[in-house]
């Protein structure tokens, strides 16, 4: 029962901290091109500015009900190497944090996008992003009830990069169907 309800922890910690990071930051100053630009660390910049988002729980069997409300505030790094954010969720799940931050970089040895999500009382959570266009996709395993699942999260966003619709999942079959744990909607309130 532990393992489980520490499990369950666990998934509601990555959806209610991951992806409202991920979902605050990803509207930018720079616009629709940034994510086409051919630098890959220039297309970090969809990430800046002051972000808020709604989210919606669904209930499953990985997740509970909820709709909640944050902000984010996500910048570069002074080496123009990171992306930091800072959230802050306005009425968060009982037991899950307030406030956390999220580090995005891009590695040009290793080809790949990373998201570290830094939490006050628990392990950074580290995941690989993919980018497709104007879709960005992390995901991480997670172990549960002896299986593994796949929680990935699906950002796309809007020609206008004034706001974006994201789609956090969960596979208990390696990626052949996806139960929808949250579904966000970010839009910009201002500059960074």
């Amino acid at each position: 029962m532990e393992s489980r309800d520490r499990t369950k922890i666990s998934i509601r910690l990555l959806a209610s901290t991951i992806v409202p990071a991920l979902v605050l930051a990803t509207m930018s100053t720079a616009g629709a091109g940034a994510t086409k630009s051919q630098d890959p660390t220039t297309k970090l910049a969809i990430w800046t500015g002051h972000w808020a988002y709604t989210e919606q729980d669904f209930k499953t069997p990985y997740s509970d009900a909820h709709i909640g409300t944050g902000i984010a505030n996500c910048s570069w790094a002074p080496n123009r190497e990171f992306i930091i954010c800072d959230y802050f969720n306005h009425n968060p799940k009982p037991g899950l944090p307030v406030n956390d931050i999220a580090v995005l970089s891009y590695s040009p040895s290793a080809k790949t996008y990373t998201h570290v999500g830094v939490f006050a009382d628990s392990k950074p959570v580290w995941q690989r992003m993919t980018v497709d266009g104007d879709t960005w996709i992390t995901s991480i395993e997670i172990p549960y009830k002896g299986k593994t699942l796949i929680y990935r999260t699906v950002y796309v966003y809007a020609n206008d990069d004034t706001r974006t619709d994201v789609t956090a999942e969960i596979s208990s079959d390696n990626g052949r169907t996806w139960t929808t744990v949250t579904r966000f909607k970010a839009h910009k309130i201002g500059s960074s």
